[in-house]
Parts: structure tokens; C-alpha cells; sequence
């Protein structure tokens, strides 16, 4: 509460840019897709705790939420409802034209790898010297912000809030910087999480995108394309996932890195516990149209949950051990890749709606974070460790565990088969009537 109190002082300096904030994130929290990445509704909440603080009025804060929500769930009809269904109409009539052919969509997918590359690119080759422009900067705002005379005498009249403030930033310790960094990804992904539930719940809206979204991509459902995503999604199938969680526990410990171990179980461990039982819990059932049957709930995707979690945490340690910047970015863009196609080849293959996959994702994201800050941890509090020469049997031995689970996923992709529910044809052809 001297955190908060020292706090009260400054906010009450900017009452009337704080109304126009709740308003902004009230309006933000209702527009559908700027609300799914902007926790609206928990910086409301942190804002309503500071009104009994008395920094803000709570009348006027709560008009400034409500104009915003009204004008945000108004912008909703105009845009949502009116627009997107005007041309959701179009594209069924062009879309007969495409029914019979895959073009069109391989000419998509093949943009966004073009779009993803380029990006990836663009990092490799400026990223650092952005990184070393911004950095200046930051130092030179700094500067000029602990030499502003107003800083200095608010520095002096709270002392306690400076020393908390140097604490979060110190680089020396996990407490600092690393822990405030990962605390804060962890609230935001909480705040997004509780958002897509809380969508779900008590709102018609993301049901009406999950459903447009299942019927525009069966529209492009393709046998040969169904073929590829069914090798892709098994990479999130309980059997594959072990595999790959037992051959990297294995290789970890063999190349003598076993301080990744315990935190990369308590990821797995906590990710699937907890989405086996969130699936319980609102016991949502799965899309009517899809490639094959599966028996377990749709809401959130295990699939999804564990392409975070478990690929996640893999990249994680790949971003840890690599010595150059063109290793970082590389890793970190075959990671999101992989992640987006598994979740991707879930709505592909019509087992998963647009929201089991978002809520999989933030759901493993929180156990991801919560991984990666165990390990930071560790690696805290352990001694800079001289580096370790692996004998030449455990290097032979990694790299064949890795052959032989690289072999056994291709061996499960190309006999993956399922029972299809229908033809693809004759389930657009549903749809188009």
C-alpha cells in the first residue's frame, strides 16, 4: 500500500488524461480483435482500485466506461455485423470458382511465408543496430529525465518508490529486471486470457467470428491439403508430443545441460493439467464440420497449448544457447512458425474454432513464462559455469535420439489417416446452399 500511496500523487496530477484512458480502454476492450491483445477490462479494474484510493472520481470514472463501451459495442454492429457480412456474401459466390481447384490458396500461404521471410530478414540485417539506436536513446532520455528538476524533487518526497522502482531495473539479480519483465509478459497474457474467457462466456460476438472464420476456410478445404495438415497437427498429439518431450529430456541431459530439465517438465506438466481440466470446466463442444471426429472438448485447444508450452520452451533454450544474432532471430521465427501452423491446421481441418486456439495459446504461454522464469532462476543462482566437453558417446547418442524421433514423427505423419466425417467437396457444397 506505500507503493500504491506514493503512486496516488502522480495520477492525481493526471486525473483528466486517466478519464479519457478508461475510455480508451473501455472502447478498445469492445471493438472486436483490438480487444483480444489490449486487457482492457483489468486495467479498468486497477483504475476502479485507485478511485477508493482517491485518485480518480469514481462518477466520472465510471462515465468515461461506459461512453467508451456503448461507442465500442456501437462500432461492433457498424463494422462487425454489416460490413464483414457484406463481403462474407461476396466471397460465397466467388468461391464457387475455387471449389474445385487449390490455387488460390497455395498462393496465399505462399505469400505469408514470402511476408514472414522478408520480416525475418529485415531482423536479421537491421535488427541489431536498431536495438543499438534505441538503446541511445533510452539513455539519453534517462539522463535528461533524473537531471528534470521535477524529478528530483518528486525523487525527494518519495524516496520508497524510487528505491522500488531502481530494485525492478537492477541487472545484477533475478529479482530486477528479469523477474519485472517476465511478471509483466505474465499479467499481460493472464489479462488477455481472462478476456478471451470472458468473450466466450458472455458474449455472441466471438462465437459469430468462430463460425465465419470454420465456414470461409472450408470453403478452401482441399484433399491434398488435408493431407499436409494432418501431418502438421500430429506434432500436437499426445503420442508425438511425449516422444518429443522424452527425446528432449534425454538430449538435455546427455549434452550436460540439465538445469532446462525441471523447468521444461513443470511447463508440460502444468500446461496439460491445466488445460484438461479447463476443458472440463466449460465443456465446449466441437465445430459440426470438420475433417474428422474428435471425442474431448474443443475449448481451449490442447493442441494449441501445447505448441506454446512444449515447441516454446524448446526455442527458448535453442534462443539461450545461441552465440549469434542471426541464430537468435532464426530459432525465434522457426519457433513462432511452427507454433502458428499447428494451431493454424486445427481451424484448417475444422476440429477447433479461432478461440480454442487463442485461449490454447495464452494458456500455454502462461506456462511457458512460468518455465522460462524457474530457469532463469536456476541459471541466477548457479556460478558461471566453465564450459563442459561432452564425451564423443553422448554426442553420438544425442543426435540419434534426435534421428530416430525426427524418423518416428514422419513415420506417425505419413500413417495418419482418420476416418474423414465427409468429402470436402460435400461439405462446402453444404455451406454454399
Amino acid at each position: 500500500m506505500d507503493i500504491l500511496n506514493s503512486l496516488l500523487p502522480t495520477i492525481e496530477h493526471f486525473q483528466t488524461a486517466g478519464y479519457w484512458m478508461a475510455f480508451l480502454f473501455a472502447l478498445s476492450e469492445t471493438i472486436v480483435g483490438i480487444g483480444l491483445f489490449i486487457p482492457g477490462l483489468t486495467a479498468i479494474l486497477i483504475m476502479g482500485a485507485m478511485a477508493a484510493g482517491g485518485g480518480f472520481d469514481i462518477g466520472g470514472l465510471i462515465f468515461f466506461a461506459i461512453f467508451g463501451a456503448v461507442l465500442g459495442d456501437n462500432i461492433n454492429y457498424i463494422g462487425l455485423w454489416i460490413l464483414p457480412g457484406y463481403f462474407f456474401a461476396q466471397s460465397l459466390n466467388t468461391a464457387k470458382l475455387w471449389l474445385s481447384r487449390t490455387d488460390f490458396f497455395f498462393f496465399f500461404i505462399l505469400l505469408l511465408l514470402m511476408l514472414f521471410y522478408i520480416l525475418k530478414y529485415t531482423i536479421i540485417k537491421y535488427g541489431q543496430k536498431f536495438l543499438i539506436i534505441m538503446k541511445s536513446l533510452w539513455r539519453s532520455v534517462k539522463q535528461a529525465i533524473i537531471e528534470n528538476r521535477k524529478i528530483k524533487a518528486y525523487q525527494a518526497k518519495h524516496p520508497k518508490l524510487l528505491a522500488f522502482l531502481k530494485k525492478r531495473l537492477d541487472k545484477t539479480t533475478f529479482y530486477g529486471r528479469s523477474f519485472t519483465l517476465l511478471a509483466i509478459a505474465f499479467g499481460y497474457a493472464l489479462s488477455l486470457f481472462g478476456g478471451v474467457i470472458e468473450n466466450f462466456i458472455n458474449t455472441d460476438v466471438i462465437t459469430a467470428i468462430d463460425i465465419r472464420v470454420s465456414r470461409l476456410l472450408l470453403l478452401f478445404r482441399d484433399a491434398e491439403l488435408i493431407k499436409v495438415f494432418l501431418g502438421i497437427t500430429i506434432l500436437g498429439k499426445w503420442q508425438v508430443a511425449l516422444m518429443a518431450v522424452v527425446a528432449a529430456i534425454s538430449i538435455l541431459w546427455l549434452i550436460k545441460k540439465k538445469n532446462y530439465i525441471l523447468p521444461f517438465i513443470i511447463t508440460i506438466a502444468g500446461s496439460v493439467f491445466f488445460n484438461y481440466f479447463s476443458k472440463l470446466f466449460f465443456h465446449r463442444p466441437r465445430p459440426e464440420i470438420a475433417v474428422y471426429i474428435e471425442k474431448s472438448y474443443s475449448f481451449p485447444s490442447g493442441h494449441a497449448t501445447i505448441a506454446v508450452a512444449l515447441y516454446g520452451f524448446l526455442a527458448y533454450i535453442l534462443l539461450r544457447e545461441a552465440k549469434t544474432w542471426k541464430k537468435k532471430v532464426n530459432v525465434f521465427f522457426a519457433g513462432l512458425l511452427l507454433i502458428f501452423l499447428i494451431g493454424f491446421s486445427r481451424i484448417y481441418l475444422g476440429v477447433h474454432y479461432v478461440s480454442d486456439i487463442l485461449s490454447g495459446y495464452l494458456l500455454g504461454a502462461l506456462w511457458l513464462i512460468i518455465g522460462i522464469s524457474i530457469a532463469e532462476y536456476i541459471f541466477s543462482n548457479k556460478k558461471t559455469a566453465q564450459t563442459q566437453v561432452i564425451a564423443r558417446k553422448n554426442k553420438i547418442a544425442a543426435i540419434s535420439i534426435f534421428l530416430a524421433s525426427l524418423f518416428l514423427y514422419i513415420f506417425f505423419a505419413v500413417s495418419c489417416h482418420p476416418p474423414l466425417s465427409a468429402p470436402p467437396n460435400a461439405q462446402a457444397n453444404q455451406i454454399l446452399k
